[in-house]
């Protein structure tokens, strides 16, 4: 999938990104760099064009959705077993919660999509988590739609921030919008404090 990518989306006269399209390929896709360089702005811009191709597609937003957010509706709700569930629960345990919840609509999109490509886009999905709750994302929630729609192709789209989300996938630096893997964490360090650099220089 091509993806056309405005280059200075804030009309500042600062370019965010290099290429003026990316390329993403069906399976996970991890935005990457540090904290500013541009993942979430990707991500929305993506999203935009997703709406105007009519596209499926399900955005979590852990900024927005995430556990905090979770627990207010689950009081409006008067849902009091799910508020308790939360408020005795670590913030990782929060966000697994609010995740099966996303899984449960994921679910739904992939059975009333037979033979259409679909698009799960996720933000700051790392955040919070340590690194079982990742490895329990990656496995559970994203290798299991890819298993289970089969009539289709699944691209997830995730924004990270840490390397336990980026290993092994196939990632875009946001700034230079080029692909590349990390064959080990000092190589994911190196990486984001180099992008810390080309920030700090905008």
């Amino acid at each position: 999938m091509r993806f056309e990518i405005i280059k200075e989306p804030f009309d500042k006269g600062v370019k965010l990104f290099k290429r003026k399209f990316i390329t993403v390929e069906p399976g996970v896709t991890v935005l990457v760099g540090c904290n500013g360089a541009g993942k979430t702005t990707m991500l929305r811009q993506i999203e935009n064009q997703l709406k105007k191709e009519n596209k499926k597609y399900l955005h979590f937003d852990n900024h927005s959705q995430g556990d905090h957010f979770a627990m207010d509706r689950y009081g409006f709700e008067e849902n009091f077993n799910a508020l308790a569930t939360m408020f005795c629960s670590s913030e990782g345990e929060r966000i697994m919660v609010v995740l099966g919840e996303q899984a449960a609509k994921v679910g739904r999109i992939a059975r009333n999509s037979r033979g259409e490509d679909i698009y799960i886009l996720m933000d700051a999905v790392d955040s919070g988590f340590s690194i079982d709750n990742v490895c329990e994302l990656k496995e559970y929630l994203f290798q299991t739609v890819m298993e289970d729609h089969l009539d289709g192709d699944v691209y997830i789209i995730c924004t990270a921030n840490s390397y336990e989300m980026a290993r092994g996938e196939d990632c875009i630096d946001v700034e230079s919008c080029t692909h590349r893997r990390f064959a080990d964490y000092d190589e994911y360090r190196d990486f984001i404090l180099e992008s810390r650099k080309v920030k700090n220089e905008r």
